[in-house]
């Protein structure tokens, strides 16, 4: 496939020719800011691979003050709520705190969701903690727990240059649409000989780790870094990587997510390398993927008739089995979610309703579809705690009666 001209510069160095590696589509609620259709792209120039999207700065922006799903402790990580998350941030602080020697460091933890990193950062001795995220109910959380928040972006906010020797990125890099001024407003923020922590998924492993087809060729996804795309575009936008590795995070019910990370100082730009390997890494995961959704649409064809069906969950393997599968003709009545953020809303023209609504009985024996690979078995838990009597139906055919 020869390269065509991209709708987004490429996030790394700048060039505007490309060739498709996957293009997926979706069936987004109403109003939703963001495009409807994820094109992953790698860059002809230097390799760099990412989400091709005309969604703007602003689009992405509005998508994380109103749909944020990380402020409620109970349903993102980064919260620490679940042991495997709270082991998870624990290591990260540890790492950080190993790094910066004392605890008497300034630090700014953007996208901060929940708030769960600077606990664990507090329980280690740091004191100066200040958290940022666009979503105002997540700086609610941050303050709640006892830490200075702050509601704001990596573009827009009010803190003052220099105010930090440290900052950090955990699982941010990856959402955001301009790297390069990005990645110069963070060097602002810090102080001389300050330091940056950068953690992002590893795109290279993503095939070794999946659980849901296409989970990271998501609407937020938009950059896919591997070790070397990291420590690439860390150097084209002015950084100097001192220390880097690969993790992989600890999930419920036994699984695992691939991550690369690395400690940064401020340096001297340099012209990235020209990193193919990705590419192929990325096309295995794509053949993964597509057997998997292959998979999931047979047996929705086999357990889901003409009659009205609800459906739990409204994340992104939902709005992406709408577009792709089966699921997106079928009879479906409802969408189920706990999360107060989607209820109210409509997707698909069918309402969102919560948990409460269905419990009461006003939507009949309607068979229910677990929308959710990654969090399957503690819905399914959620729906009989519930005493709910209807059949459930699990896209990994587990528990189907």
């Amino acid at each position: 496939m020869k390269p065509a001209a991209t709708q987004r510069p490429c996030p790394q160095c700048g060039a505007t020719a490309a060739e498709v590696v996957h293009e997926g589509r979706y069936v987004l609620p109403a109003s939703h800011p963001l495009d409807a259709v994820v094109r992953v792209v790698e860059c002809e120039t230097c390799g760099f691979c990412f989400n091709d999207t005309p969604s703007t700065r602003a689009d992405f922006d509005r998508y994380y003050r109103e749909a944020s799903k990380y402020a409620d402790p109970r349903l993102s990580s980064g919260a620490g709520c679940s042991p495997e998350d709270a082991s998870r941030l624990a290591a990260t602080a540890q790492a950080i705190r190993s790094f910066a020697g004392a605890c008497d460091a300034r630090i700014l933890d953007i996208g901060c969701g929940a708030g769960g990193l600077l606990d664990s950062l507090a329980a280690l001795g740091f004191h100066d903690l200040t958290g940022m995220d666009p979503a105002d109910a997540c700086v609610e959380e941050v303050g709640r727990r006892g830490h200075r928040g702050v509601v704001g972006t990596l573009d827009d906010h009010r803190l003052a240059d220099g105010s930090f020797d440290g900052i950090i990125l955990s699982h941010v890099l990856e959402h955001v649409r301009d790297l390069a001024a990005a990645l110069t407003n963070v060097a602002r923020l810090l102080r001389p000989a300050g330091w940056l922590y950068v953690e992002v998924p590893d795109a290279a492993r993503y095939g070794e780790c999946l659980i849901a087809p296409f989970q990271d060729f998501n609407l937020e996804h938009i950059n896919h870094f591997s070790a070397g795309t990291l420590r690439n575009a860390l150097r084209s936008h002015g950084w100097s990587v001192v220390s880097a590795g690969y993790k992989t995070l600890p999930l419920p019910h036994g699984r695992s997510y691939p991550a690369v990370y690395g400690f940064a100082r401020v340096g001297k730009a340099g012209p990235a390398e020209r990193d193919r390997s990705l590419r192929d890494a990325l096309s295995d995961y794509v053949t993964k993927s597509n057997d998997m959704l292959a998979r999931i649409d047979r047996m929705l064809r086999e357990q889901v008739g003409a009659e009205p069906v609800l459906v739990w969950g409204v994340g992104q393997l939902t709005m992406r089995l709408l577009g792709e599968t089966c699921l997106g003709r079928a009879h479906i009545a409802a969408f189920i979610d706990s999360n107060p953020v989607h209820q109210g809303r409509t997707l698909a023209d069918k309402p969102v309703i919560s948990p409460d609504s269905l419990a009461n009985g006003t939507m009949g024996n309607a068979s229910i579809i677990i929308g959710s690979l990654v969090n399957g078995e503690s819905i399914e838990a959620s729906i009989r705690e519930w005493g709910l009597k209807q059949r459930v139906i699990r896209l990994d055919a587990k528990g189907n009666q």
